[in-house]
């Protein structure tokens, strides 16, 4: 499982995920200070293959993409 926009962890943390991919540095930097793996992307190009992962949740981010079709 994977948390796009994973932001500082808050929610990864709570739900247990361990990875997820964030733009910002500072957001990357801070999730990584409490042991999560984050990736430098964005939701429209995930880094993944496809069907890599059981489930990806997004919490809250939904208003940062740029095209959501």
């Amino acid at each position: 499982m994977i948390e796009i926009g994973i932001g500082i962890g808050i929610f990864a943390e709570l739900l247990r995920i361990k990875e997820g991919i964030d733009p910002s540095e500072a957001m990357q930097q801070k999730a990584e200070q409490i042991g999560l793996t984050v990736l430098d992307a964005v939701a429209e190009q995930l880094p993944y293959p496809d069907a890599s992962r059981n489930g990806v949740v997004m919490i809250t981010s939904i208003c940062f993409v740029d095209d959501v079709y």
